[in-house]
């Protein structure tokens, strides 16, 4: 029976910095590599192991596997690990505030300086502590949004406004109004009857000659 051949994963001895890039069909190697690279997961996975050292060895490779399952699962719409951490993360930042607070309070009587610089950290502790469980509030009860639609259904060039009252609204009635005068005006020269026109021979300009 043939033995299957190992891949290269199997017969490389992964180190912790070691990353294994597979390529996809059609790419370059530079391809592959900025591709992964530029990943916000190994990028994440970079940060965390940069954070790590000198504590314990984290593997590259293993960070970014574990965070592209977080991320998958996301996806799927599974939060517990989101949401867990919110809450873990709300307990830190208030375990802070209290932190802060109690040094505030051991400088109050003679360092006011220092009082107040623990102080102001311990409530920005407090206002990010608010922050997130008001985003993990939001995660577990997601407001809901309605979405209203206003259709026109009459022809023509249309400019709908909705309760607001404007400047030009006093000049359309001006300008509306306007041609009206114009033409009470005209009509009033041209129906003028104050004075009535007499009929006569001595209104005519044309005279009746007589026979010699």
């Amino acid at each position: 029976m043939a033995k299957s051949k190992k891949s290269i994963k199997d017969k490389i001895q992964p180190t912790p910095e070691t990353l294994l890039i597979e390529a996809r069909k059609g790419e370059e190697d530079w391809q592959s590599v900025a591709r992964v690279y530029s990943s916000p997961v190994t990028q994440a996975a970079l940060t965390q192991q940069q954070i790590a050292v000198g504590k314990q060895e984290l593997h590259l490779e293993g960070l970014i596997n574990h965070l592209n399952q977080q991320v998958e699962a996301v996806a799927n719409n599974k939060l517990d690990r989101p949401e867990a951490m919110l809450v873990a993360q709300a307990h830190t930042l208030d375990a802070i505030f209290n932190n802060m607070t109690q040094r505030a309070v051991l400088n109050a009587g003679e360092y006011i300086g220092a009082c107040d610089t623990y102080l102001k950290l311990g409530l920005r502790a407090q206002s990010q502590c608010r922050a997130t469980l008001e985003t993990l509030s939001e995660i577990k009860n997601p407001k809901s949004v309605a979405y209203v639609r206003q259709a026109n259904i009459a022809g023509g060039h249309q400019q709908v406004n909705n309760g607001v009252s404007t400047s030009n609204e006093p000049r359309a009635e001006e300008s509306q109004n306007r041609p009206n005068e114009l033409l009470e005006a005209q009509d009033g020269e041209r129906m003028d009857i104050g004075e009535t026109a007499t009929s006569g021979r001595e209104n005519s300009s044309v005279e009746t000659m007589g026979t010699k």
